[in-house]
């Protein structure tokens, strides 16, 4: 059985006691803390994964984040998307607070260089700017310095370095958070073990 203890769970604690910052958390990350750890998704016994967990946090999609193990963060995304994203919450909140919607920014070829990541990572960030105030009329860069004040965590001016480059880094990192999908009639189908294509 996973011992979580190992996991600086404050973080996830104070979120569950605090409505604001949860609904924050929802409204900017696409993130929902659950009320308890749970066992990952696995699709009525098809989906065995290679590193242990427990799930702590879902999208709206039914995404999951799991809290692996050796305390990195695992991704099981409803459109097929497995990976390690965070070696451990701090760099998770980080992650989700500085890059909303990261999954938008997971496109290998844009890592060439950080010239070419730091310009593509900018169009991204703008898109999502203008998605806020078209959508909710709210000011994106407003919302995650008032949630990253309340996490304690930075809110880097350059993503590149800090976060991104950190990202590519965790998801590509051996072994890999892998999934194994068993089909009815028993053919196996493995994950690559990274998030990026």
């Amino acid at each position: 059985k996973l011992n979580c203890m190992g996991a600086n769970m404050d973080i996830i604690k104070f979120i569950r006691c605090n409505r604001e910052v949860s609904e924050l958390l929802d409204e900017i990350c696409d993130v929902s803390i659950l009320p308890i750890l749970k066992e990952p998704q696995n699709q009525n016994g098809q989906l065995k994964y290679n590193i242990a967990g427990m799930t702590f946090a879902k999208e709206k999609s039914g995404s999951e984040y799991i809290l692996l193990e050796d305390d990195s963060i695992g991704y099981w995304g409803s459109e097929g998307k497995v990976g390690r994203i965070a070696d451990n919450l701090k760099d998770f909140f980080e992650l989700i607070v500085n890059c909303p919607y990261w999954i938008d920014y997971l496109d290998c070829s844009q890592y060439s260089s950080k010239e070419r990541l730091r310009r593509f990572a900018n169009i991204i960030y703008e898109e999502h700017v203008e998605m806020f105030e078209e959508d909710m009329d709210v000011q994106l860069g407003e919302l995650q310095k008032e949630l990253a004040n309340k996490l304690n965590i930075c809110l880097y001016e350059d993503v590149v370095d800090k976060v991104l480059i950190k990202l590519f880094d965790v998801a590509n990192r051996k072994p890999g958070m892998t999934v194994t999908y068993t089909e009815k009639e028993g053919r196996k189908i493995d994950s690559s073990g990274s998030v990026f294509f």
